[in-house]
C-alpha cells in the first residue's frame, strides 16, 4: 500500500464557489483536514470535441476550508466512462499547470488505465494518487477529460476532495462510548488466500465492504472476487493494488454506490461511522500497528468493524490468516493510522446517510 504519503461544535465561516458565484458554508474545527464532495457538475464548463468523441469538464475555482498541501481527489463515474483527473491550484496570482490524478478506464487490468509518474515542478509534486505542495494554497481548479463516445455530464457521479495541511497535528476528542460494544457483520476475506494475493490489502478490503452492502441491500452483483477487484484496480503506473483513488472509483462505479478517499482527525469519526452502520477501510501503518519497530513502505489496509467493551478497535484485517477478524489497542491503532494522515475509504450506498460532519471532512453538497 501507498504511504507518501465527538468533534467540537464551534462554528467558522468560509466560501464556496457555487453556480451563483461565492456562497458562505458553515464548518467546524476541521484539525488540519477538510473535504469537500461535489455531485452536481451543472456550472462546469463543458467543451465537447467537434467530432463528439470527448468530453472535458472544468470546474470553477473551489475553495478549500483549510490552507493545505496536500491534496487527494477521488472520483465515481459510470462504468463505461474513459478518462482522466487533473488538478491546478492557485499559488498568489498564478494558477499552476494541471497535474494528473491519472487515467481511469474500468475492466479487469483495462489498458489506459495508470497514474502518471514524473510529475514535479517548483510548485509541487504528484506521488501516485496524492499532490504535494511546497507551499500551503487554498484554491484548486479541476479538469475532467472524458475519451469515450457520448460522454455527458452524467457520466461523472461524484468528485470528492480531501484537503490537509500537513503542519497541524490533529487533537484526540472525546470518546463516543456509544459505539463500545458495537460491530458490524463485515464478510472475513484473508488476501494470502488468493496466488498473488500478498499485496492485496487495498482491494481486499474493498471486497469486503462490497461484499457488506451485497447482504444488506440483496444485491448480488456486489458480491465479487478478490483476485477480480485486484484486477480492476491494478495500476501499471505503480505497478500494484494500493492506488487509493484507483480503488474507491472501482467501488463507486456501481449503481447507487458511493466511494472516496478522505482523511479524517480523530478515531472518534470511525465511531460514528460504526454507529451510522458503515464499515470503513483505513490505512494503517503496519508494524507500528502491531506493535513490532517501524518500517519504512510497510502500509496496509483494514476495515473497521467496531469497537469492543473498552474501546479497543475490532477490525477485518486482510493480512490475518486464519482469524481475520482482529482486536487491536486502540492507542497502537491511532499511532498506526496517523502514519497515513488518517486516510480511509468511505464506500456506502447513496441512501445510507452519513455521520453527522461537524468538522467537514466527509461533506457533500
Amino acid at each position: 500500500m501507498i504511504f507518501h504519503r465527538g468533534i467540537a461544535a464551534a462554528l467558522v465561516c468560509w466560501s464556496l464557489w457555487g453556480s451563483t458565484g461565492w456562497v458562505s458554508v458553515q464548518a467546524g474545527k476541521n484539525q488540519g483536514r477538510a473535504f469537500t464532495g461535489l455531485s452536481d457538475f451543472s456550472d462546469w464548463r463543458q467543451i465537447r470535441n467537434a467530432d463528439g468523441r470527448s468530453l472535458i469538464l472544468i470546474s470553477p475555482p473551489i475553495v478549500s476550508p483549510i490552507l493545505f498541501d496536500e491534496l487527494v481527489v477521488s472520483w465515481n463515474a459510470s462504468r463505461s466512462a474513459r478518462l482522466e483527473v487533473e488538478a491546478q491550484v492557485k499559488q498568489g496570482n498564478r494558477w499552476s499547470e494541471y497535474y494528473s490524478f491519472g487515467h481511469w478506464v474500468q475492466g479487469q487490468r483495462a489498458k489506459g488505465r495508470k497514474s502518471v509518474s514524473g510529475q514535479k515542478d517548483g510548485l509541487g509534486r504528484m506521488s501516485t494518487d496524492t499532490l504535494i505542495l511546497t507551499k500551503p494554497v487554498r484554491q484548486v481548479r479541476l479538469r475532467v477529460g472524458f475519451r469515450s463516445e457520448n460522454a455527458t455530464t452524467q457520466s461523472l457521479k461524484f468528485v470528492g476532495l480531501s484537503f490537509t495541511d500537513s503542519k497541524t497535528t490533529p487533537k484526540s476528542q472525546v470518546s463516543d462510548r456509544q459505539a463500545w460494544g458495537r460491530e458490524l457483520a463485515v464478510p472475513r476475506l484473508c488476501q494470502y488466500h488468493y496466488p498473488g494475493g500478498k499485496a492485496w490489502c487495498s482491494p481486499t478490503t474493498v471486497t469486503m465492504s462490497l461484499a457488506h452492502w451485497s447482504s444488506k441491500l440483496s444485491r448480488k452483483e456486489l458480491t465479487k472476487t478478490v483476485p477480480l477487484v485486484a484486477a480492476e484496480v491494478f495500476d501499471p503506473g505503480w505497478d500494484g493494488t494500493g492506488n487509493w483513488i484507483f480503488n474507491t472509483a472501482y467501488a463507486g462505479s456501481f449503481s447507487g454506490i458511493r466511494s472516496f478517499v478522505v482523511r479524517m482527525s480523530d478515531i472518534v469519526e470511525l465511531e460514528s461511522f460504526v454507529k451510522a452502520g458503515i464499515p470503513v477501510s483505513v490505512s494503517v501503518a503496519y508494524k507500528t500497528l502491531k506493535g513490532e519497530p517501524p518500517r519504512r513502505g510497510d502500509g496496509h489496509l483494514i476495515v473497521c468493524i467496531g469497537f469492543d467493551r473498552k474501546g479497543d478497535i475490532v477490525v477485518n484485517d486482510p493480512a490475518k490468516d486464519p482469524e481475520v477478524r482482529w482486536v487491536y489497542p486502540r492507542s497502537r491503532f491511532v499511532a498506526a493510522w496517523a502514519k497515513s494522515k488518517n486516510t480511509a475509504y468511505v464506500i456506502h450506498p447513496e441512501s445510507v446517510s452519513l455521520p453527522t460532519d461537524l468538522a467537514m471532512h466527509w461533506s457533500i453538497r
